[in-house]
């Protein structure tokens, strides 16, 4: 069952999209502090980040990132079951590094999270320059391990921004979805199910009424060792497994290949829990 909207579908995009990120990356977590280091060889480049979580009080943690590249320092805070049960509030502030920055906006972002029996809600708003506010919420009201979903960006003159809507069946050990975004114009349809003992498969479609284009990705998982195969509409294949090199210490290498122009790339992921 979905508990929000974010969760309507997760199951398959799960197994066809997670992880399939082809960049090179140490990520190292230690005592609160997550240190998270990426190399792009094809521009050369190398990114450098690191959040320090700290609780303040029971129920209040506070994050603090700190990005080498972009030469920033930002903090989000979060209060969980403080105010109320089953309701979360993040506050972000913009870069802190700038003084006139933080006299013009100290807090960038605010965003509640609840849940209470069968539904699910998130609301966000940027703090900046509070125009839009966007809603959503979830729903098991129609039983029977259906939840269903609605998104919303709306003005604060009252004007819809954009919407969505979507759906979820759960039955035995397959999930269904359906979804419909950009004001109905983009409908999307998948499934995901346990196809053996030890393989899980899903396959995806999405179509734009309005362009009349067509796009899908189906795929494969073997539940015992996590290896994937996702073939895509644009003619690509992704091979993703997850390595343990020792206690502590896995790496998670996706390789994608063209057919067409016979070429590949790589990505490999290093997570490191000192």
């Amino acid at each position: 069952m979905a508990t929000y909207f974010s969760e309507i579908g997760k199951s398959i995009s799960n197994l066809l999209t997670k992880d399939l990120k082809l960049v090179d990356k140490i990520t190292v977590t230690n005592d609160g502090a997550k240190s998270e280091t990426c190399v792009n060889t094809s521009a050369s480049s190398l990114t450098h980040k690191t959040t320090i979580t700290r609780d303040i009080i029971d129920g209040i943690k506070a994050d603090i990132v700190l990005d080498a590249n972009a030469r920033s320092v930002s903090t989000t805070l979060t209060a969980n079951d403080v105010i109320l049960n089953g309701l979360k509030v993040d506050l972000k502030t913009g870069n802190l590094t700038t003084i006139s920055e933080v006299k013009a906006n100290v807090l960038e972002k605010a965003s509640l999270q609840y849940k209470t029996g069968g539904m699910g809600m998130k609301c966000e708003m940027p703090l900046a320059s509070p125009n839009t506010v966007s809603v959503n919420v979830c729903s098991d009201i129609l039983g029977s391990g259906t939840s269903v979903g609605v998104d919303g960006t709306l003005t604060t003159s009252g004007q819809v921004q954009s919407y969505g809507v979507a759906l979820q069946k759960c039955q035995g050990d397959a999930t269904y979805a359906v979804a419909a975004d950009n004001g109905l114009d983009r409908l999307k349809f998948g499934m995901s199910t346990k196809l053996s003992s030890d393989m899980n498969g899903a396959i995806e479609c999405v179509v734009g009424r309005s362009s009349g284009s067509l796009a899908y990705a189906v795929g494969l998982q073997n539940s015992n060792t996590g290896a994937r195969a996702v073939y895509n509409s644009q003619g690509t294949v992704d091979l993703a497994k997850e390595v343990s090199i020792c206690d502590g210490t896995k790496a998670n290498v996706v390789v994608q290949a063209h057919l067409a122009s016979k070429t590949y790339k790589t990505g490999v992921a290093f997570d490191i829990k000192a």
